[in-house]
């Protein structure tokens, strides 16, 4: 008995639609391409807390020409949003 192999699972069938949609699955993971993906998501992340902060300098055009979202906001109830009137009323 000990010749015998242990019985093997049958090979996992799938479409090619799901292969497409779960690369992830089926691929070895590629270091370059994750540290290009982590270095992206880094500046891009960065990039946007950048903007958010407004580091863009006091003598910079860009900063001079375009005020700052929180001037847009309304500082009284910011969260309460304008009910759209009928044009029947």
């Amino acid at each position: 008995m000990s010749d015998k192999e242990p019985p093997k699972r049958p090979p996992v069938t799938s479409t090619t639609l799901f292969r497409v949609l779960n690369p992830e699955l089926f691929l070895r993971p590629n270091k370059y391409v994750m540290a290009f993906g982590l270095g992206a998501l880094t500046l891009s992340l960065g990039f946007v807390w950048w903007q958010s902060e407004g580091q863009l300098g006091p003598n910079s055009s860009v900063q001079a020409g375009y005020p700052r979202i929180s001037e847009y906001l309304p500082e009284t109830a910011p969260n309460e949003k304008n009910k759209k009137a009928s044009r029947w009323d």
